[in-house]
């Protein structure tokens, strides 16, 4: 799903104009980046989380000649989905949400043996 298939959905489903759905979109995304931009974690009970996080600066190679450099400081955008997410009702009202035809799995693997070696 697109920009434009989300603001179409929205106005089906509330009923607003496609204008005024536009405006809910547009007022969410640029509410979510004011508070991101602060440093804020956002938290949508049943959707997920949006938070802030700090990748530090480290060494890095250049994989066409080999060369070492510094990767630079920067600020990261996490999203950490909720386990509700993924957890159907089995009696909806809405006929397009049906249960996944495959079990999605929200649970670590039990084969890792920790950090990967390069």
């Amino acid at each position: 799903m697109n920009k434009t298939e989300l603001i179409e959905k929205i106005a089906e489903e509330t009923g607003l104009s496609k204008t005024d759905a536009k405006k809910a979109v547009e007022a969410f995304f640029n509410a979510t980046r004011v508070s991101l931009r602060k440093g804020e974690k956002i938290s949508l009970v049943g959707f997920g989380t949006f938070s802030v996080r700090n990748r530090r600066a480290r060494k890095g190679r250049n994989p066409q000649t080999g060369k070492e450099l510094i990767i630079a400081f920067k600020e990261i955008i996490i999203f950490k989905s909720s386990p509700k997410i993924f957890k159907f009702e089995t009696e909806s009202s809405d006929p397009e949400i049906q249960k996944p035809s495959t079990k999605i799995s929200t649970k670590k693997r039990t084969n890792d043996t920790g950090p990967r070696r390069r």
